[in-house]
């Protein structure tokens, strides 16, 4: 289990971190001066702190997934990691849309959950989950 936590907390922290960079630099790219780009660069540890608030359900649920699939399915690594990304991009997904109906910013939503998804789906394929060591049998 412990491989299991670390491994999906590295990707929810990388997600919860990177896709409100993201966000940053393409508004700043997309909007240029249109808005105040002081209130933006506030907005994003807040984004950072209560994206990570409101998806520490997928945490937990992506570890429960990668122990499941670890120890249950016996497919190849680049199986698993298509399996995980899918998982990342549904739960990111409905963690951004559940932050942004409690947070009652007016951000594009859409934009958001790409960013969260493409954050989330690329953490996955960046880290290496160890594999499982089975014990050895002595006789």
């Amino acid at each position: 289990m412990k491989r299991a936590l670390i491994y999906s907390a590295k990707v929810w922290l990388t997600t919860t971190l990177l896709a409100p960079i993201l966000f940053l630099l393409i508004f700043e790219f997309m909007h240029g001066n249109e808005h105040e780009s002081g209130l933006i660069f506030l907005l994003i540890p807040i984004m950072m702190i209560a994206g990570s608030v409101c998806s520490l359900p997928y945490w937990f649920l992506l570890a429960f997934t990668v122990r499941w699939l670890g120890k249950n399915h016996n497919g190849s690594n680049s199986m698993n990691l298509f399996c995980y990304s899918i998982i990342v991009a549904i739960l990111s997904a409905v963690s951004i849309v559940a932050w942004h109906r409690t947070s009652g910013v007016s951000l594009d939503l859409a934009e958001m959950v790409i960013l969260y998804v493409l954050a989330g789906v690329a953490s996955v394929w960046f880290y290496k989950l160890k594999p499982v060591q089975q014990q050895k049998l002595s006789a």
